[in-house]
């Protein structure tokens, strides 16, 4: 939608004879502004199939996208002296969108898609399960407990908000010293002794996660290799297709004797691009002529 939009003059901007259309257009309607966490969240929407539309299909939406923009009367709207121009284009944008996607849904193939088996498949790739997370965090934030109150007696709410927390953690992880229970009061000796646990805890996530990622690795590979001779065509597809980076030169700096000039010229440049790339190779010193005679006849 089209919010403001002028034309400027470029005289003192850039010393050009050319104008500057400068505009705001609201793109809500067309971008999705969910954050890479709403976006990974299950969804669903509704999507046209136009390849399977027939037409027949397209003769009965166009016969009542027409009906509707009878019944919608649009040039009582345009002829409306009493709405600014503002008003007047979103109010005709509106109905001429409602009036397109009442007929498509009604004549044209459609179905709706979610993202539902992505998430399941996302799930299972979880590489570290959550514990191990939750458990750290909580072994940080004893730490930080701890080392703010050296010498201090624990409070009633701290007893019973981490004992539990820490029967789980003695009870998954088998480690050589478990945590068993909280000190009765906040000391150096009980502090180390949960840094080395907790040590122990980060060290087991982090081989366990080499270990799932070595694993996800090679199910890759052998799903690649496996390609090859499965599915060739796919394997020469996604060869072929791939992105391929051009190299657009519009400008070069010639330097010749004492001058420098800029070269924008198209035909100019196609003439001396060569000469940028004759100066970047370097010339190979192989030596062929030192080679002895035995190399030679190989």
């Amino acid at each position: 939608m089209l919010l403001d939009a002028s034309i400027i003059d470029s005289q003192l901007i850039t010393d050009s004879d050319h104008w500057i259309v400068r505009c705001i257009v609201n793109t809500s309607e067309l971008i999705s502004e969910m954050t890479k966490q709403q976006e990974e969240k299950a969804f669903e929407r509704l999507i046209f199939e136009y390849d399977k539309a027939e037409p027949k299909h397209w003769d009965r939406f166009t016969k009542l996208a027409d009906e509707l923009f009878l019944e919608s009367d649009l040039r009582k709207i345009w002829d409306n002296d009493l709405i600014d121009a503002q008003t007047k284009s979103d109010m005709l944008w509106l109905v001429y969108q409602s009036s397109i996607r009442a007929a498509a849904e009604t004549h044209l193939p459609y179905k709706m898609i979610n993202n539902k088996r992505k998430e399941v498949n996302t799930r299972k790739k979880q590489i570290i399960p959550h514990h191990y997370f939750s458990t750290l965090k909580t072994i940080r934030t004893l730490l930080k407990i701890c080392c703010n109150n050296f010498g201090s007696e624990l409070m009633v709410d701290e007893i019973l908000r981490f004992t539990n927390k820490i029967s789980f953690i003695d009870s998954t992880y088998q480690k050589a010293q478990n945590i068993v229970s909280l000190p009765e009061e906040w000391n150096s000796e009980w502090y180390d002794r949960l840094l080395g646990i907790g040590a122990y805890i980060k060290q087991e996530a982090k081989m366990l996660r080499v270990q799932q990622e070595v694993k996800l690795m090679m199910e890759h590979i052998d799903r690649r290799a496996a390609m090859i001779q499965d599915n060739q065509t796919r394997m020469l597809n996604s060869l072929l297709n791939r992105y391929k980076e051009k190299l657009v030169i519009d400008r070069i700096v010639l330097t010749e004797n004492d001058t420098t000039r800029l070269v924008t010229d198209p035909n100019e440049l196609l003439w001396t691009c060569h000469l940028q790339y004759d100066a970047l190779k370097k010339k190979r010193i192989y030596g062929f002529d030192n080679l002895n005679q035995h190399k030679c006849t190989l």
